[in-house]
């Protein structure tokens, strides 16, 4: 199991640490994620590493997540997994709280769009990043992506779970 190290400082100027195990929660449509850090409000400093208390999924205008995906690979979802998916009440919330809540359902399961940049990297596996041009992006270990605010999709092609890590940076919403 993977661990998070948050490292703080008090007021005097001593640093502090916490140390805790990331649990991955199921997302829906073979997606695992753990919320990392996040914030509704840009930090101040000193700050003592005390997580901070944030709202919904993706964050608004000066708010920020960090977070770790894993995406199952296509061939082990069962086919009821491939297209719209049941997801728990908990999890239902979250989606709408982040106004997306019909990403699951549709003609393109998944394809969806928030206010953020999100600036990720790829840690394990192969990613399919799927634009709604049809353009279609293979990302690999080590790749990068910003994305801005567009409508996209994840797909693993893939024969082992794929793993990311994105910073969510909030912007201001479309008009």
């Amino acid at each position: 199991m993977a661990k998070q190290v948050v490292i703080g400082e008090d007021a005097t100027g001593r640093t502090n640490t916490r140390i805790s195990e990331i649990e991955l929660k199921p997302l829906g449509g073979g997606f695992r994620y753990s919320q990392l850090w996040g914030s509704d409000e840009i930090p101040s400093f000193p700050n003592d590493g005390t997580p901070p208390v944030y709202g919904p999924l993706y964050p608004g205008p000066n708010g920020y997540r960090f977070m770790l995906m894993s995406l199952l690979p296509a061939q082990s979802l069962s086919p009821d997994d491939s297209g719209p998916v049941e997801i728990d009440e908990g999890m239902q919330k979250l989606l709408e709280d982040a106004g997306i809540s019909s990403a699951a359902a549709g003609d393109a399961p998944g394809m969806h769009r928030t206010d953020t940049v999100d600036l990720g990297m790829v840690v394990s596996g192969t990613l399919i990043l799927e634009l709604d041009s049809g353009e279609m992006i293979e990302l690999h270990a080590g790749d990068s992506f910003i994305q801005n605010g567009a409508n996209h999709n994840w797909h693993n092609p893939g024969s082992t779970p794929a793993t990311l890590i994105v910073a969510l940076i909030g912007g201001h919403p479309r008009d």
